[in-house]
């Protein structure tokens, strides 16, 4: 017997952007920087954990970001709250990933993606502001 799949249902960026591996978004920030962002609802294998989340990675170019710069919300549920910063150990162009997470503590699987059908999730950055849609 194994164990069941964990779920992700991606949110889809409301503006101009080019699709990464994992459906991640790469979003142009400034005229020489980008980020990449994945919005969602999650179900996980193990306790069948439930919420909403975003993902954020920053360019190395972007160091003067933190957590208290960014602030994300659901149009159905609410505010998302920092969950983790990862720094990558490793030179690349992405630095640092931050974690947004709003557990959903009722409903089926299935009640929750028909209650965030059009939900948007506002991610503000800096006074720049990037909408994600969960159209289906």
């Amino acid at each position: 017997m194994s164990c069941p799949a964990a779920h992700f249902y991606d949110y889809e960026y409301n503006g101009i952007s080019k699709k990464e591996n994992y459906g991640y978004s790469r979003i142009l920030y400034s005229e020489k920087t980008d980020i990449i962002i994945k919005c969602g609802f999650f179900v996980t294998r193990i306790g069948r954990v439930k919420g909403l989340a975003a993902f954020i990675q920053f360019d190395n170019k972007l160091k003067n970001i933190n957590k208290s710069d960014i602030s994300i919300n659901s149009s159905t549920y609410g505010a998302l709250s920092f969950e983790s910063e990862l720094a990558k150990p490793t030179a690349s162009d992405f630095d640092s990933d931050f974690t947004f997470k709003i557990p959903i503590e009722s409903g089926s699987e299935r009640k929750i993606l028909k209650r965030i059908k059009n939900d948007t999730i506002t991610i503000k950055i800096k006074g720049k502001v990037f909408e994600f849609i969960k159209k289906e």
